[in-house]
């Protein structure tokens, strides 16, 4: 079933040529068959979009919500395994509660807050982001700000953190530059 799910990829409008729900095309006997079939097909790929893309959302959240030692380990590995349906779903950063990123952030270790920069590498790791997504522009600008204000709070205190959380800000900026 996985498979045949992966199938309704296939740009549904043309004909389809590949099993599709182990149907092909000369399995329909009449025209309107086939175009029935590819009515419901494609409002099944809408559907399981959405589906997918509210169950990553809850993954994230669980992963943050969750936080423990080793989640911002948790999140890369998550990251590095589903990049691609990350990607499909056109946001990753809007996916987060925000606010609990950012006490997870205040909570982390250094090592950690470099980790994290690392899985937003992973996934804003290419020039044309605008296309893929632009619905997170507002959420970056939100954490780049509060990160800024974060910083203010610490960068007397704690030198090597200010390092970390000014790194980790000039990365939100050029994800937000290349995202307009």
């Amino acid at each position: 079933m996985k498979e045949n799910i992966n199938k309704l990829d296939i740009k549904l409008t043309r004909s389809i040529d590949s099993n599709v729900f182990g149907y092909i095309n000369w399995d329909f006997e009449h025209e309107e068959e086939k175009e029935v079939f590819l009515k419901y097909a494609k409002e099944l790929k809408i559907y399981l979009k959405a589906y997918l893309k509210k169950e990553s959302k809850n993954n994230l959240n669980t992963i943050i919500n969750s936080y423990s030692k080793g989640c911002i380990n948790d999140l890369i590995n998550y990251l590095q395994d589903n990049k691609d349906k990350i990607l499909s779903q056109r946001a990753f950063v809007g996916s987060f509660e925000l606010n609990k990123l950012i006490d997870i952030i205040k909570q982390s270790s250094i090592q950690e807050i470099y980790d994290l920069r690392s899985g937003f590498h992973i996934v804003y790791s290419f020039e044309n982001l605008k296309e893929y997504y632009s619905d997170d522009k507002e959420a970056i600008s939100w954490l780049r700000e509060a990160l800024e204000e974060y910083l203010i709070s610490i960068q007397d205190i704690q030198k090597n953190r200010s390092v970390a959380v000014q790194y980790f800000i000039k990365d939100l900026n050029d994800i937000e530059v290349k995202l307009s």
